[in-house]
């Protein structure tokens, strides 16, 4: 799992830190290369500035140091997570029936 938004004041406005999307990039990349699984936090919570949004729609999902999810928040990351992973396992499961289908095919 990818580290989530997290926002700086520039110039009194609040924006994603710089190195975020970049961190972000190397986590990718070092489970891909490490053949792992990667789930983009930071794409799931809406990238860019997300974390801004966060703090200001309503309800409001993360706290005013526009860094942390608050309880909102939380639940909402991990219902984005569970949603994911079912996701995955239905495509697996869908995946291996074809496969398993074939098979069943070519050796009949």
């Amino acid at each position: 799992m990818s580290v989530s938004d997290k926002s700086y004041r520039n110039n009194g406005v609040y924006e994603t830190e710089p190195d975020i999307p970049k961190f972000v990039e190397l986590q990718k990349k070092m489970a891909q290369e490490a053949g792992i699984s990667f789930w983009n936090l930071y794409e799931a919570m809406g990238g860019k500035n997300s974390m801004k949004r966060w703090v200001e729609e309503k309800p409001r999902l993360a706290n005013y140091d526009y860094t942390h999810p608050n309880f909102d928040g939380a639940k909402k990351i991990a219902t984005l997570f569970y949603d994911y992973l079912l996701a995955e396992y239905s495509a697996f499961l869908k995946q291996k029936k074809l496969q398993t289908d074939t098979l069943i095919q070519t050796n009949l």
